[in-house]
């Protein structure tokens, strides 16, 4: 133990939050000159505080807590480096608007305006009315993720090129929509650049449905209806103008099914089979694009098993639900 405490006492830098310096922090350091007689470190990083939307700061204890995981999962994790970075300033707090996904309908849900439910970790559905749970406190009730919008902007910021919102009826890409029947849907488009934007297209089952001239403007919106009468999916996609490669952003792809799920036509499957065949041999062409031959392997197997995947599907697919 001795030899522990030489070695690691005393130590350099102390990296703290604030409102623990009288708490802890002073105490660390006149316990170690009355113990040992020095001071614990010479240097201490204070650092800000996260708080929720409602300006309380973030805690297990009171279920307003953000995973970091979660927030990995959905926005990447130089998303969050960037948010947090851009937002703190030196000591000041930073109040990080707080959502939860709701389990019923997909939905953001504000729990700094929301309603509680029968606890304080429980809440209220504004749309359904029913109640859910962000610590899993109820095991009769659907727990939902908690999730902060403002990620959003960290990971657009992370792409080399636009900036590019894209909701559905209010929801983000990668979600399937059941529809009962032949309906509308709403959709919202957004797009931001540091140089001057050329157009925005609404993309449907891979084809330009609608161009958007942004006369060559950096921000750029537009919210419009889509009529559906069969299943398809649609995306988002912007351009800016520049002279030395093509720079664009691309949203993830919203399915939407009219009655039934979607099926994949034999052209689609075939499209994307063909695709992985020109990756492959790009790969094979190219070998010192591979770290070691072993990664080059483990990259090839992944797209013979994606061939694979596709050939299957092309001999079993139908004749498209894709189709407009």
């Amino acid at each position: 133990v001795g030899s522990c405490l030489d070695y690691y006492y005393p130590g350099s830098c102390l990296v703290t939050g604030r409102d623990i310096i009288t708490l802890w922090v002073a105490r660390m350091q006149i316990a170690g000159l009355y113990l040992l007689g020095d001071v614990p470190f010479t240097d201490c990083f204070i650092h800000a505080n996260i708080q929720d939307g409602k300006g309380e700061r973030m805690s297990k204890s009171k279920g307003n807590g953000i995973d970091p995981a979660d927030i990995i999962e959905k926005y990447g994790a130089d998303a969050m480096r960037y948010v947090l970075c851009d937002m703190q300033t030196g000591t000041q707090d930073i109040r990080l608007p707080v959502q939860a996904v709701s389990p019923y309908t997909g939905k953001l849900v504000d729990l700094a305006t929301a309603k509680h439910g029968r606890t304080i970790f429980t809440y209220l559905d504004p749309e359904t009315g029913k109640e859910f749970d962000v610590m899993s406190s109820m095991p009769e009730l659907p727990t939902a993720k908690i999730i902060s919008e403002r990620f959003e902007v960290g990971r657009a910021f992370a792409t080399n090129g636009p900036i590019l919102f894209f909701h559905v009826d209010g929801k983000t890409p990668s979600l399937t929509e059941p529809l009962a029947k032949p309906s509308s849907v709403e959709i919202e488009i957004r797009a931001l650049s540091s140089a001057r934007l050329s157009f925005v297209d609404l993309v449907r089952n891979g084809r330009v449905y609608r161009r958007f001239d942004c006369a060559r403007r950096r921000e750029f919106a537009v919210t419009l209806r889509l009529k559906l009468r069969k299943s398809c999916w649609i995306a988002a996609r912007a351009f800016e103008e520049n002279e030395v490669t093509v720079r664009f952003a691309h949203t993830d792809p919203a399915f939407l099914e009219v009655g039934r799920p979607i099926v994949p036509s034999t052209r689609e499957a075939l499209y994307y089979k063909d695709w992985c065949e020109e990756l492959l041999q790009a790969l094979r062409d190219n070998p010192g694009r591979s770290r070691s031959e072993g990664q080059r392997e483990k990259v090839e197997r992944v797209y013979e098993r994606a061939i694979s995947f596709y050939e299957k599907l092309a001999r079993g697919a139908g004749t498209g639900l894709h189709k407009s």
